[in-house]
Order: C-alpha cells, then structure tokens, then sequence
C-alpha cells in the first residue's frame, strides 16, 4: 500500500470491476490522484464521455470517504492492498487490457510475483480420472517450484489447491467475491489453510457479494496471474473454458490434458486441442518441458541459498556438535518438508534396532558387499551417491542432502529407488540406514 491507494480504489468503484477505463488511465496519467485531481474534461477523455462521470463532481468526496473505509476494514483484517505502483502489483496483470485498479490479498503477498506460475482448471463436476490426474499435476509442478493458481470452487479447483498444500507447495486462490464473504462454506477450511501458506487474492472489496458476472472477470485474473493454464477436465459449456480463451488471448501457454491413448478427456478439453488452442499433455512433465530454462535458473537460485546456508550451519561449531536435534535453527527446512513436522520428527530419540537382527557375521558382511558392489551399476546415479553416504547408522534426509548437495525431493527418490530394490532401510522421522 502507497500514498496513491486510496485513489485507485476510488478509481475501481468509479469505474467498476473489470473496466477498460482503468487501463486508459494509468496510460494517460502517472499517479492515480493525479487522475482525481485533473479538470472535468480531462476525465471525460480517459472515460470516453461516459455520462457517468456527469456525476464526477457530486460523488467525489462520497467515493473518497468510502475508499477510507475499505483501507480501514483492511487493516484491521491483515488484507493487504496492492495497485498499480505498488512494487508487489503482480507484472504479469499490467499488459493486461483490463488490468485491475486493485487487489486484496489475505496471506503471502510476494506469491503474485513467483517466479513461475501455473494455473489449474477444471469443471466442478470432476471425474475420479479428473481428479487423479489435477492431483498429480498439482503435486508435480509444485514440486518443481511452481506456484498453483486456481479458483478455490468445488472439483479440481479444489484438488488443485489441496494438492499443493498436501506437498508443502505454495498456491493462490484467486476468489470472484470479496475476501470475508463466505462463498462456498465447505471450502472454508481450504481457504483458512490457504491464508496462512498461500495467498486469497480477489479484485472485489472485501465482503463483496458473488454477482453474475464475477467469476468471469475473476477468470481472467486466475490467467493473468499464470505463466501457463491447465485445463484438467471441463464440459463443451465450461467456466473452464472461459480461464482457457483468456489464457490464449493474453499469450500464455495453454495445455489440456488427454489420456494416455490419445482420447479426450472431456469435451471442453477435446475442443481446446482440436482447435489448436492448447497443446494436449498426458501429465505434468509435458509441462515442464516448456520451462526448462526458467527451472534453471530458479534451481540455480535455490542451489544458491542452500549452498550459503550449509556454509553457515558447518561454520558454527555449536552446530556440529549437537548435529540433528538444533539443525532447524541453523538452516530453514528445505521445500517438502513442513516445520512442524520437522522439529518434531528431529526431536523424536533415534530408537536403535533391534541387536540380534543387526549383527552381522564378518562371513555374512563380507558376502553382502560384493553382493551390492554387482548390483549397484544399474540404479541411477543418485541413488549410487545416496548409497555412498548409507551406514548402519541413522541419517536424516536433510542430512543426505547437506552431504550430497541435492534437493531434499531427488534425494527422497533416490531412497524410494533404494528402497525398492532392498537396499535401504526406512524409520519413523524420515531417517535411513543401509538393509
């Protein structure tokens, strides 16, 4: 929020949600008082002769005093107020023709301009295919860095979001009513979660009602947002379909999904890919393949900061010494694993197995080794590095990062890989030893 809020709120309940005018505006003028300020005629010029503004002069006090109310109800509520300006305003949403005069946002405010963003859409009417198939692609793409971006209704709107939460991924839910209207009660729960790890995003002043039209204007926001836009699953007559044709009009990438076999999915997602409009994937590595060079350098950045923050848990001896029980006050736990579920999983004593079923004989430990030195070659190089750093022994998985120097999610799947073929052993708490 800036000393120009109160005048672009002004300016949204002037000229409405979704309006054209707010564009023309912020084209013809620097600062949105400036705007208030300027003479009648100017005003009609930006309005295109709108004999609305004919009422300029009897409603502006009115309209400013009621933008004070809406800055106050804010800040008595957390909601935080972005605008055209504000160094939070999302930079996607200002190509866009009909760029909102403001946004109200309940939680991490610095979501509207992640690095990479998707959007995920379907009908809410969502198949058990449906379903599966948002879920994995919720859970992939947030796995990867991406921010889901959905609209909070039933079906996979839901999957999606819930998907995302359930990996320790970050999502906007992007609402067609104000923030505080309680639309859609069995989805309260969902949202409350979402406040506190994501971010609630509407256009709509606080408390505002659903109208008609609300949730198509709200479509073009879940799009703007978006660096892409799945749509999962959605009818030949779908809401779904209104997201897509926004999507492909503000130039974003669009994908559908279709089955495995080559047929459709549904008939809103058939139409998407007959007419061109979407590029059809069978999950969410198709994606990623669009955005190769964009993980890069996000994968780089986060390589980055971990790299800084191993060299500033290694450097503090009081760290070494009392190794995994105090490592969350030294590194912040990495993406996947949750804070709570970390301190308590590191606070829980290591209990040792069970000594008859440990003990080797040297015959026995001699045969095992040259037994795993065959088998190694043909696991992936991960899993052969994980190995490497196995004893009998416990170890925590953030500590096989630290040592490995990879991410927390390919060292999980180098484990699974282990697992699979009997080498590893798992315990409560996310800790390994060699089988």
């Amino acid at each position: 929020m800036n000393n120009q809020t109160i005048y672009w709120i002004w300016i949204q309940q002037l000229c409405g949600y979704g309006s054209k005018k707010v564009a023309k505006i912020m084209q013809r003028f620097t600062f949105a008082e400036d705007f208030y300020k300027a003479s009648f005629e100017e005003k009609l010029l930006c309005l295109g002769g709108d004999t609305d503004a004919l009422t300029f002069q009897d409603v502006s006090d009115k309209r400013l005093f009621n933008a004070r109310k809406v800055i106050r109800h804010c800040r008595e509520n957390n909601i935080e107020i972005v605008s055209p300006g504000d160094e939070n305003y999302p930079k996607r949403l200002l190509s866009l023709p009909t760029p909102p005069a403001a946004l109200y946002v309940l939680g991490d405010v610095l979501l509207l301009n992640s690095k990479l963003s998707i959007g995920i859409v379907g009908t809410r009417k969502s198949s058990d295919f449906g379903e599966f198939m948002a879920r994995g692609i919720a859970s992939g793409l947030s796995d990867e860095g991406f921010t889901v971006v959905s609209g909070g209704a039933m079906g996979i709107d839901t999957v999606a979001h819930k998907s995302t939460l359930q990996n320790d991924g970050k999502t906007i839910c992007v609402l067609g009513c104000g923030i505080g209207y309680n639309y859609l009660r069995a989805n309260h729960n969902m949202r409350e979660e979402i406040s506190k790890k994501g971010a609630l995003v509407s256009e709509y002043v606080p408390q505002t009602p659903t109208a008609r039209n609300s949730f198509k204007l709200r479509d073009r926001i879940i799009s703007g947002l978006s660096d892409g836009v799945v749509v999962v699953e959605a009818g030949e007559v779908s809401g779904s379909l209104v997201t897509a044709n926004y999507a492909f009009d503000q130039k974003r990438k669009l994908y559908a999904l279709q089955k495995p076999d080559g047929g459709a999915v549904s008939a809103g997602t058939e139409k998407l890919i007959r007419n061109n409009k979407a590029k059809p994937i069978h999950f969410y590595t198709d994606i990623i393949d669009d955005f190769k060079e964009e993980l890069e350098d996000l994968k780089s950045e986060e390589e980055k900061e971990n790299e800084r923050l191993r060299a500033e848990f290694f450097a503090d001896a009081e760290a070494q010494a009392v190794h995994i029980m105090d490592f969350s006050k030294f590194i912040k736990p990495f993406r996947g694993i949750k804070n709570e579920q970390y301190n308590a999983q590191s606070s829980q004593k290591d209990v040792k197995p069970d000594k008859e079923k440990t003990e080797k004989t040297p015959e026995q430990s001699a045969v095992k080794k040259v037994s795993e030195e065959d088998n190694l070659d043909f696991l992936s190089v991960n899993a052969r590095n994980i190995y490497k750093c196995l004893s009998d022994e416990k170890i925590h998985i953030d500590i096989l990062a630290l040592k490995t120097g990879m991410a927390v999610s390919d060292v999980s799947s180098a484990l699974t890989e282990l697992e699979l073929f009997g080498f590893v052993q798992s315990y409560q708490g996310n800790t390994y030893t060699k089988k």
